[in-house]
């Protein structure tokens, strides 16, 4: 029988590994012009093409890649996991809603990314308890 903490570990590394990779894939993309793994250009006019423009030539998309490498490395290595998962989350989750909306061909990967974070928060969720906890009397 397989123990949580097996399933938990093995969930860790696969999304983590996810996002370093791809990471690390945009952030080569964009700073030496040139990415390890394909990335097709959107058709022009499309909703993936106005998305991409508004957030590619903006801070913003630097920022999630470095994120998702930091967020990884931390999942897989175990330092800091709480916080690099709750730092991928709304990440995961906004890859979800990108190909929900936009471009339904990364659909299974999104879902991947989402149950695995789920799965992350079951199984951890002593290292998550507090931050849902309300605290009385403070002041």
């Amino acid at each position: 029988m397989v123990s949580m903490k097996w399933i938990g570990l093995l969930t860790r590394i696969l999304i983590g590994s996810i996002f370093v990779v791809f990471g690390t894939n945009g952030l080569s993309l964009m700073f030496l012009g040139h990415s390890f793994i394909p990335v097709p250009a959107p058709v022009p006019g499309s909703k993936e093409a106005w998305y991409m423009s508004v957030i590619a030539g903006s801070y913003i998309l630097k920022t999630v890649k470095i994120v998702e490498v930091a967020g990884g490395l931390m999942l897989i290595s175990g330092f800091f996991m709480p916080l690099g998962a709750i730092l991928l989350a709304p990440i995961a989750l906004n890859i979800f809603l990108y190909h929900l909306y936009y471009s339904l061909s990364g659909l299974p990967i999104a879902i991947l990314l989402c149950a695995g974070e789920l799965m992350i928060g079951f199984v951890y969720w002593r290292h998550f308890r507090p931050l849902f906890s309300v605290i009385r009397g403070a002041s």
